[in-house]
């Protein structure tokens, strides 16, 4: 407080500088306007990794490509969704990008799509793509997707602040120069009042991206790290590294949105501004990248021109699904039975196994050519589907194909047959890799027709009960350190799950439910196993130990037993969903039934794997079709 002149005579008159009201109202303000700026980006965002992709001016890829860099790409994706277990993401492809760089971007797996400039599609070699994909797939798996999207939220919302500064300041100037002439200086006072706002706005949002740019950096060596234990080849990412150096272009983009999304990319994804310095920057030097992977690298970097192709001439003499010959066998590879073991498969939950990723490579080549191709074709994906929905049982089969032959598109039925012709000559074990290829050809077609679709994996025993549980533990503060599950299955799906490698896909679904419920970073041990049993026939029965602490460091622990009716417990879930299906298509309503989330394991909607939340969702959704 200080005191100003008052009238002649009188006391002077305090002037007071701090207003405890005034303060928490500007804070309030402040806080409500970063906040509603936030929330208008993160709703903006909320269709998950294909808005980001989209607004790089991505396109998506058709899996019925016949490009060979196009096709070479889809399969290394591909291969790695099948060794994490993680649904086979769809990829963008920015083609007028000739910079090498890369990202992944979504709220987790099931709604992940992965992204490549041209540059880096056309100039790697196929080791070097593989590992720049599975630097992509690292921060898939570890949750770095969904920090990312909430990163740009935030800093949206700071950087409203700044943006309404400028607003002002125009106007006030604009304003100020009108009235030059008048004695009125209410434009002046507005610029000013827009000048503050808008440094204090852009201080903020210097602030934040220091921020964006720490826990970036740190996410880059880590998913480097990951590329190279997940391909055993450090020679593949190190030498897309290298090869960013040695290009005119490195890794930058063109699009005008680069800068807000330069975190997601592989590599610098802007060119660095003369103010711009080391603590800007969203990702270490290539340098220091490439000699933690390479200690022998000498800061050289091979010279890359425009015309370089990474496509080798190996590479479009004898196909697309890698450099060797493809095999004329139509049984995909058979893994060896001490390969991967159950505690091995649990225990990699999160990362990528070597050999699995060796054998969904040798899996992918090894498939008749004719199943390769209907899986990534979006009408002949539809036959594929019922080609492996058919039974084996020639007089069920027969019923199936009649009904088929009366009630689906012309030339359905035909095109179903010839494949199921082609599956009768391959393993069991191809079946679940097949129907994981078609997803993207089936959603890109449903997409494309705006017919409803909901997700994979229906939420029908164990799963369903985490669900329920995880968010009592998460609700009340108690501290999970480990949630143990054991399953036993005794009908056709035990006699597939038993190998590891098919298995390992439902093993990340369970496990993706407790980590979106407790926190990808809560530390706990999570492992499945799942076990054939042959004499439960249609049951199954999962075991589960919760292991967790309370109040003061109490450990404490919770056992529970489920054993049910495979058929029973999927039947009705089965029949609500095509009645819901049913109902979106009499309302004309397209794309992903997000009220249908608490069906499944991995909804394609995404959001809260909470239960009660899932299912508040489907009852807000049955309220509004009764309005």
């Amino acid at each position: 407080m200080v005191f100003g002149q008052g009238k002649e005579g009188a006391a002077p008159e305090p002037v007071i500088y701090f207003r405890p009201g005034l303060l928490i109202a500007v804070t309030l303000i402040t806080i409500l306007v970063v906040g509603l700026g936030s929330l208008w980006k993160t709703l903006a965002l909320r269709a998950g990794g294909r808005t980001v992709a989209e607004s790089l001016d991505g396109q998506l890829l058709s899996p019925g490509s016949g490009d060979i860099a196009e096709r070479r790409l889809l399969n290394v994706v591909e291969e790695m969704a099948i060794a994490s277990g993680t649904p086979v993401p769809p990829v963008y492809v920015m083609q007028e990008e000739m910079g090498i760089n890369a990202f992944a971007a979504g709220f987790g797996p099931d709604d992940a799509v992965i992204g490549v400039t041209r540059g880096c599609m056309e100039k790697l070699t196929r080791d070097q793509l593989q590992g720049v994909i599975a630097h992509e797939f690292s921060h898939i798996l570890n949750g770095d997707m969904r920090l990312n999207i909430r990163l740009m939220g935030i800093l949206h919302g700071i950087l409203v602040i700044g943006l309404i500064g400028g607003v002002l300041l125009r106007v006030g100037s604009y304003s100020s120069m009108s009235r030059r002439r008048s004695k009125d200086n209410g434009g002046a006072k507005i610029a000013l009042v827009g000048l503050a706002i808008f440094i204090i706005g852009y201080v903020g949002f210097f602030f934040g991206k220091l921020i964006k740019a720490a826990v970036s950096r740190q996410r880059e060596y880590l998913a480097d790290a990951s590329a190279v234990q997940f391909t055993r080849n450090p020679d593949g990412i190190a030498g897309a590294l290298k090869a960013i150096g040695g290009y005119a272009g490195h890794g930058t983009l063109q699009s005008s949105q680069a800068e807000s999304c330069s975190h997601m990319f592989f590599s610098h994804g802007k060119k660095k501004s003369f103010i711009e310095f080391n603590s800007l920057a969203t990702h270490p030097p290539l340098h220091d990248r490439i000699q933690r992977i390479d200690p022998s690298f000498d800061g050289s970097f091979p010279e890359i021109d425009e015309d370089h192709s990474g496509v080798g001439d190996s590479e479009k003499s004898v196909g697309f699904a890698g450099s060797k010959k493809r095999s004329r066998s139509v049984s995909p590879p058979q893994p060896k039975a001490a390969a991967v073991t159950p505690e091995q498969l649990t225990a990699s939950i999160g990362t990528i196994d070597p050999s699995r990723l060796s054998y969904a490579r040798e899996l992918v080549a090894g498939l008749p050519e004719a199943l390769r191709d209907a899986a990534r074709e979006p009408y002949s994906a539809r036959a594929l589907v019922y080609a492996l929905l058919l039974d084996t049982d020639h007089e069920v089969r027969s019923k199936q194909l009649d009904h088929l032959a009366v009630s689906a598109e012309e030339g359905m039925h035909a095109a179903t047959q010839e494949l199921q012709q082609v599956l009768s000559q391959v393993g069991r074990s191809a079946r679940l890799p097949l129907a994981d290829l078609a997803m993207p050809a089936l959603r890109q077609l449903a997409e494309e027709r705006g017919v409803a679709h909901c997700g994979a994996d229906g939420k029908t025993g164990e799963t369903l009960v985490k669900t329920v549980l995880a968010p009592m533990f998460a609700a009340r503060g108690l501290k999970v350190h480990a949630w143990q599950g054991y399953n036993m299955l005794g009908n056709r799906d035990g006699e597939v799950l038993r190998d590891p490698n098919h298995a390992a896909a439902k093993i990340q679904h369970k496990d993706d439910v407790l980590r979106g419920i407790l926190g990808a970073d809560s530390g706990h041990h999570s492992k499945v196993r799942i076990d054939y049993v042959p004499s439960l026939g249609d049951w199954k029965t999962a075991m589960d130990f919760i292991h967790f602490e309370g109040f003061l460091g109490a450990r404490m622990s919770l056992q529970f037993t489920w054993a049910g009716c495979d058929s029973a417990l999927a039947a009705p879930l089965v029949f609500d969903l095509v009645r819901l299906a049913h109902l979106s298509a009499e309302r004309g309503e397209g794309g992903v039934m997000e009220h249908t989330a608490c069906f499944f394991k991995a909804p394609l909607s995404g959001g809260s794997h909470d239960f009660h939340d899932q299912h508040l969702r489907l009852l807000a959704y049955a309220a509004s079709c009764q309005r």
